[in-house]
């Protein structure tokens, strides 16, 4: 419990201030920690970015501040947008992803249709996924 109150406290550190006031929530999704970031001024809008993304996901070219979903919230929870898929040297694909947010936001639940790409980088199919974000903490502003 102490390790991860340590790692909280240096991932609130190392955050940087955002122009606009946000309120971020950090997640864990497949062992990567991403950061959910909501405007103010739009509250239906939804961000979510890596903070540090798991090895596989850096050598698939994945980086810290990476997006892994742009979208929005209705006031159902019903949240609806982009997710995207980083392959390599292929680069950065978005796929359409939809699902539902609690309304505390403590958790996502997107599914989509991942892209699957040859060595040409060309799309040759489709996989159904899940994608799943589970609060880790939120920063006390």
């Amino acid at each position: 419990m102490k390790k991860f109150f340590v790692t909280a406290a240096l991932l609130a550190l190392a955050t940087p201030a955002l122009a606009n006031p946000t309120i971020r929530t950090y997640y864990t999704h497949n062992d990567s920690i991403a950061y959910g970031v909501e405007d103010d001024s739009d509250a239906t809008s939804l961000t979510i970015a890596y903070f540090k993304p798991r090895q596989g996901m850096l050598d698939a070219g994945a980086k810290p501040a990476d997006l892994l979903f742009q979208g929005t919230v209705d006031a159902n929870g019903r949240t609806d947008g982009f997710s995207f898929a980083y392959k390599g040297a292929c680069g950065r694909f978005p796929f359409k992803a939809t699902g539902v947010s609690s309304a505390d936001r403590k958790t996502i639940r997107l599914t989509g249709e991942l892209p699957n790409v040859d060595k040409r980088c060309n799309i040759t199919s489709y996989a159904h996924v899940e994608l799943d974000f589970d609060v880790l903490f939120t920063p006390v502003p």
